[in-house]
């Protein structure tokens, strides 16, 4: 069975809540926060692994779903 995208869409945002897209930045948000919480990776490459090719919009978007940015939160999870 075919059907269009944007009856896709409806149904996915009837199903989820939100949009395909908005689920997927989410996902790579959520993904970005696990690597920074490892402490092992830079902020640039929490991004770049988690999808993101611009880095600017990246940390745009982790700070207007977290309330913080990207490079603070890597500093708070870093034991000291």
């Amino acid at each position: 069975m075919r059907i269009s995208f944007s009856h896709f869409r409806r149904k996915f945002r009837e199903l989820n809540g939100r949009a395909p897209h908005d689920h997927l930045i989410n996902c790579r948000l959520k993904k970005a926060m696990n690597l920074l919480r490892g402490g092992t990776l830079s902020v640039k490459e929490a991004a770049s692994d988690s999808g993101f090719c611009d880095y600017p919009h990246f940390c745009k978007l982790f700070r207007k779903n977290f309330g913080i940015s990207p490079g603070r939160y890597s500093k708070m999870r870093k034991p000291c």
